[in-house]
């Protein structure tokens, strides 16, 4: 729940106790339907709640915070990638929850 939902089979390996061998076993019975993943307003949610998210630190949700009190609206996560907030890694891994 916390999550909001995965994009990926392979975001599975990060399930802890979930063996790798067990996601080969079930990954052909398994379906991701991205429609479905809960979305967070990046403008409107608090940092302790845009830090709930597992891959959010609250460090990142504070950076995302002066932002938007600095700059305004945030439009689009590219921004914060092109502004050095997020790196790569980080901007792949998130913007689906955006």
């Amino acid at each position: 729940d916390l999550l909001g939902g995965y994009y990926s089979i392979s975001q599975l390996k990060e399930v802890y106790g979930l063996q790798e061998e067990t996601i080969h076993q079930i990954e052909n019975q398994l379906e991701v339907n991205v429609s479905v993943i809960k979305r967070m307003d990046i403008n409107f949610s608090a940092k302790n709640e845009l830090s709930k998210h597992p891959y959010i630190k609250y460090t990142l949700a504070e950076k995302f915070v002066k932002f938007r009190s600095k700059y305004g609206k945030i439009q689009n996560l590219e921004v914060l990638r092109d502004s050095m907030i997020l790196n790569i890694d980080e901007y792949t891994r998130i913007k689906p929850y955006f």
